[in-house]
């Protein structure tokens, strides 16, 4: 629950800058910690910074890691598993022409990186932990995990 002063510097940020939605990341945080503690809002807002923000793998704790792995989207890919094939497997493309199409506008990024290679592999260098993150736009997202 916040104090009065804290709603009003939350109004405040979102006056600033609505874009960012801070508003919103502290009432999901607040009610977070309200049903699940402390100790899952940060993971949960940890686990949402890399799906949707900024935030790279490496920056999450094993717990963390964990969250991410049982709530979001995955699939199981093996190592030299081209990217037009890891596309369309993980269902971030109906085909393979698709997959191609995507790396061509550069809508695919593999762990923060931009793909427009349709002949890249995957290698083990691109999973930590063994997880990677596939994206395809800002909103479709997969989480590799090896096979």
């Amino acid at each position: 629950m916040l104090s009065t002063d804290e709603v009003n510097a939350v109004i405040e940020l979102h006056k600033r800058n609505p874009k960012e939605k801070k508003a919103q990341q502290i009432l999901a945080r607040e009610v977070t910690t309200l049903v699940h503690g402390e100790g899952e809002a940060l993971n949960a807002e940890g686990v949402s910074q890399v799906l949707f923000g900024d935030a790279e793998l490496s920056s999450l704790s094993k717990d963390s890691l964990e969250t991410l792995r049982a709530n979001a989207p995955s699939h199981e890919i093996a190592v030299g598993t081209n990217i037009t094939d890891a596309l369309v497997a993980a269902k971030l493309s109906s085909s393979k022409r698709e997959a191609r199409q995507f790396l061509e506008d550069n809508a695919v990024d593999l762990n923060g990186t931009v793909i427009t290679d349709p002949k890249r592999e995957l290698g083990g260098d691109d999973f930590y932990n063994g997880i990677a993150l596939l994206k395809r736009g800002k909103r479709n997202i997969t989480v590799l995990t090896l096979a």
